[in-house]
């Protein structure tokens, strides 16, 4: 069973991202368009065909696989990357060990069924493709392995080799003795999934030292995705490396100006009362520098002085720079904001399917595209979700509360616990007013001549007795209630919001694979509106471990 809620009820959402989903035309123009509108979709898919592609694409990518196996539709849609009508819905994400957060399989699910869904509407190919940010220097943002609770009371696995190096890139990372155990642990609980079994094995083969984390990483994503046709591509391929001299060719014939588009969107989104995702310095240039070790480098300076480590400090005049990109391309490395660029120059992008954090910096770069001529992609929201098992529906069910109450944090939850002050109010009243009747039966025997004295006292003490004793009962109860209310709320918190954060950034996407199998896709898939997206609330009918 799948429930959905707005988008704009989870926490931490970027103001330019819920704006999109509301169709805030502000926000849709500079975000080079509406996604959901058809003619709006048709026109850049005109574009974009217009628009010269690497010659012999598929070929280019089917190179970085190596000796990796592909899939028949993989490589179908690799043979169709090399018609120029080809287009290609487009994803991306760093390249987490084991395949990193929950909402990086969103991503590439996404890409993949909007992909099918067009080809089926325009009868032209359309390819899914995963863009592998291989060049980030983030390891912190890699090496960790969200683990649902009640797998690992840790919550999460960190890989940490040795050779951790600040500013190193990715790419030259190769998995070290350290993953081999790691590897070990996360298959002994995958095999005890109803569907780990396939998983323990490929993670076996592709997770082990010696080999590089990006390639580990590709692997990973074809045994997931392979067979629905994702192809993967890494920035890093050597055999790209002429086409990607294109593009640094175009970017440095006027480096000067690169930074000045990127200021003027960003202006125009600051102008309308939008919060910026990236800021910017007009002496850093949108590209890094990576020497053969790996560590990355800023540029910085201004033009015909531009200064990087890379070069030992000395002064780069812009002919040094465009010398480096022709004869080393793949030593030069895109910004945030100059990625998605370089994506689109080497792609026929029409869709690139991103997160809240960035569809909101994608905002600012509208004006590089018109700078360096390239034709804009549409942009859409991948699909989010929360991942309900049986535990989990049985505390929500018991507390009257609902998932969406869940992710609105501790505080929701807990709202109407505490002692009940209604019930606390009733029985102060009581006791005004028994004593009130002892004190007017006092009175009434006194009138009357009847000595009732030490009966009065006896009973008064006996009633008193056992309105306390009661009143005490129900507080200790509802006390109770209270505590097996806040262990219920934390527990869902744990399942729901581990460590604070959406589940989709946290967890990785094994368990819930190794849990439900392909039905978990499937599910998620028979829900989604790709044009109305929403927030899904997946309840599992399997468990594990509770």
């Amino acid at each position: 069973m799948i429930s959905s809620i707005e988008l704009e009820r989870l926490p931490g959402i970027p103001k330019v991202f819920n704006e999109l989903i509301s169709a805030n035309p502000q926000i849709t123009t500079l975000l080079g368009g509406d996604w959901r509108n058809r003619d709006t979709r048709e026109s850049v898919a005109q574009r974009r065909r217009s628009f010269k592609k690497p010659d012999g694409l598929g070929n280019l990518l089917r190179q970085g696989y190596r000796d990796v196996s592909r899939p028949d539709k993989l490589e179908k849609n690799l043979n169709a990357l090399d018609d120029p009508d080809t287009l290609a819905v487009v994803t991306g994400q760093q390249v987490g060990i084991y395949g990193g957060p929950l909402y990086t399989w969103y991503k590439a699910l996404t890409a993949v069924l909007l992909a099918e869904q067009l080809e089926r509407e325009y009868e032209k190919r359309v390819v899914p493709v995963f863009w592998m940010e291989t060049t980030d220097a983030d390891f912190d943002e890699v090496n960790k392995l969200g683990i649902p609770a009640r797998v690992d009371q840790s919550h999460h696995v960190v890989y940490s080799p040795v050779d951790t190096i600040v500013g190193k890139s990715v790419n030259f990372y190769r998995l070290s003795q350290e993953i081999n155990s790691i590897t070990k642990d996360i298959n002994e609980w995958l095999r005890e999934l109803p569907y780990g079994a396939r998983l323990a094995a490929l993670i076996a083969d592709v997770y082990k030292s010696g080999r590089r984390i990006s390639d580990s990483f590709l692997e990973l994503m074809t045994g997931l995705f392979g067979e629905m046709g994702l192809v993967m591509i890494n920035p890093q391929f050597p055999s790209l490396s002429e086409e990607i001299a294109a593009f640094w060719e175009i970017c440095f014939e006027k480096i000067e100006k690169l930074n000045s588009a990127f200021f003027l969107s960003s202006r125009e989104l600051s102008d309308l009362g939008f919060p910026l995702q990236v800021r910017m310095r007009e002496d850093v240039l949108p590209v890094w520098f990576i020497d053969d070790n790996g560590i990355r480098y800023r540029v910085n300076g201004s033009a015909d002085k531009w200064k990087s480590g890379y070069e030992e400090n000395e002064t780069i005049s812009n002919e040094v720079l465009r010398e480096i990109a022709r004869k080393k391309p793949l030593s030069i490395s895109p910004s945030v904001l100059l990625r998605p660029l370089l994506q689109d120059w080497l792609l026929p992008t029409w869709i690139y399917v991103g997160g809240p954090s960035e569809i909101a910096y994608h905002a600012q770069i509208g004006r590089c595209y018109d700078f360096l001529s390239i034709p804009r992609p549409l942009i859409a929201p991948r699909i989010s979700a929360t991942i309900v098992e049986p535990a989990a529906q049985r505390l929500l069910h018991r507390q009257l509360w609902s998932a969406a109450d869940v992710l609105g944090g501790r505080e929701i939850l807990l709202r109407s616990t505490g002692y009940n002050t209604l019930l606390d109010d009733l029985f102060d009243q009581g006791s005004e007013q028994i004593e009130g009747w002892l004190t007017r039966l006092v009175r009434t025997f006194e009138e009357n001549s009847i000595n009732m004295e030490k009966e009065i006292e006896l009973a008064s003490a006996k009633i008193n007795y056992q309105w306390n004793r009661m009143k005490h009962i129900a507080s200790k109860k509802i006390a109770e209630k209270d505590r097996v209310r806040t262990v219920h709320a934390e527990k869902l918190l744990e399942m729901l919001m581990p460590e604070g954060m959406l589940q989709e950034r946290h967890d990785n996407c094994l368990y819930y694979l190794g849990l439900s199998g392909s039905s978990f896709a499937d599910k998620i898939s028979e829900q989604t509106d790709l044009f109305k997206p929403k927030h899904h609330i997946v309840f599992l009918e399997g468990s594990y471990g509770v």
